[in-house]
């Protein structure tokens, strides 16, 4: 995945800009989508007795070790954020290299550069624990904001305060400020304004494109800059004598090991919000069929529609699901972590094999479908038919978008039935809205 070190890598600049983590989503409604988040917080209940693992057979080279799981869950999540804060210094190194030679060339490599800071954190979205889950304002909003968070408008008009004015200081609104931010100031290439020509960017359109992409980028390396600095905050709350120490501490007590078995379980359900918000609402499923956008096909709800990276995007969100669960992570990610210990492995262990495959397995699939799908989700959604969306099904696949979330709407199942029994522990409640179907 690593495409820009050798071009870019010198020009890291480490630069924390501390901000208010407060959210201000001050975008219109034609320019965000309106959905209830999910609640990332563990279930607040006291964790039940651990299952008994029984004695290792004598195919069985070790027996497993519910301590090693757990440390592994906490190990991926450090080692994928560690990832995360690099590829985004180089974000910030290509977005600078832009700003110096204001060409093409240097446009596209900040570009490839973003999607791979982005397959970090769409990977790490799935690992919603630790600082990710007590500090949702920093990692969600700060960060990222999430779907439909990005102001168009509102950041056109930062552009021209940040011309105009001698003493510019940064927005604190996330909804101009963020990796959703960034994604829209590197591919609006055309670089016409959003504000429908409105002062004071009513002259905007008529000036160069070079002017236009020159005033932008320096915008885009101030929010580059700050966005790492909450890359980094999120690092070290992860370091060794931080948050990581709950996962490899040693003699975990019974209670803390359900506790944190909970919490990993409880991070898992992200696909509830994936399912919902990133390809439901855009499929225009369910009940979204006849009163979401007028009843007409909805594209611009997708996930990264400046990008047109939405597929890419949710499937790194299947992967880091899928890593989660088995503890090994994809070979596409360059992180130096040994393969370990997953809840797949625990219910073997528990000898729930089937269970464990089927976990696997409708998960694979749903990778597998997303990956022969040669049409972007803009494009799913833009030629999407209400008829034949309520006619699909995961085997008759007769409009995509909506078979994929009959795929993901099979893996919730998966999660939420005997896989919580087995567990021992509590569903997660009050994720994202409902199915409605």
């Amino acid at each position: 995945m690593k495409t820009l070190s050798s071009i870019i890598g010198l020009l890291l600049l480490a630069s924390f800009t501390g901000c208010d983590l407060s959210y201000n989503k001050d975008t219109s409604p034609d320019e965000r989508t309106n959905l209830t988040r999910p609640n990332d917080g563990p279930a607040n209940s006291d964790p039940q007795p651990l299952p008994e693992i029984p004695e290792p057979s004598a195919d069985q080279s070790e027996a497993f070790s519910r301590e090693a799981m757990i440390a592994q869950a906490g190990q991926t999540s450090l080692a994928t954020i560690d990832g995360l804060h690099q590829e985004m210094g180089f974000l910030v190194g290509a977005i600078e290299a832009l700003c110096l030679r204001n060409d093409t060339v240097t446009e596209q490599a900040a570009q490839e550069q973003w999607l791979e800071v982005m397959d970090y954190w769409q990977f790490l979205s799935a690992f919603q624990m630790g600082p990710a889950l007590a500090q949702q304002e920093l990692l969600r909003v700060q960060i990222y904001g999430g779907v439909g968070s990005v102001n168009p408008c509102g950041i056109d008009r930062e552009v021209v305060k940040l011309e105009s004015q001698a003493n510019y200081k940064l927005s604190e609104q996330a909804s101009v400020t963020t990796l959703g931010s960034l994604e829209y100031l590197l591919f609006s290439t055309d670089h016409l304004n959003s504000c429908r020509s409105r002062p004071p960017l009513d002259q905007w359109d008529n000036r160069p494109l070079s002017e236009r992409r020159a005033a932008r980028c320096r915008y885009a390396s101030l929010v580059a800059k700050k966005v790492e600095g909450f890359t980094g905050t999120l690092r070290e709350a992860w370091l060794p004598g931080q948050y990581i120490d709950r996962f490899v501490k040693e003699d975990l007590t019974a209670e803390e090991q359900q506790a944190l078995i909970q919490e990993i379980v409880t991070s898992l359900f992200y696909v509830d919000y994936v399912k919902n918000v990133k390809v439901r609402v855009p499929a225009r499923y369910g009940k979204y069929q006849d009163n979401y956008c007028g009843g007409r096909p909805c594209p611009r709800n997708v996930e990264h529609y400046w990008s047109q990276t939405s597929k890419r995007s949710v499937l790194a969100n299947l992967y880091g699901l899928r890593t989660l669960l088995t503890g090994q992570m994809p070979e596409s990610y360059e992180i130096e972590l040994e393969d370990g210990y997953g809840l797949t492995d625990y219910l073997d262990a528990l000898g729930k094999d089937p269970l464990a495959q089927r976990l696997i397995d409708v998960i694979d699939e749903t990778i597998q479908s997303l990956e022969d799908q040669e049409k972007s989700f803009y494009e799913m959604a833009k030629e999407s038919d209400i008829q034949s969306c309520r006619d699909t099904t995961r085997i008759e696949r007769l409009e995509p978008f909506c078979a994929l979330y009959k795929d993901f709407k099979m893996i919730y199942e998966n999660l939420s039935g005997e896989f919580i029994e087995v567990m021992k522990v509590k569903l997660p409640t009050n994720r994202s809205s409902g199915d409605g179907d």
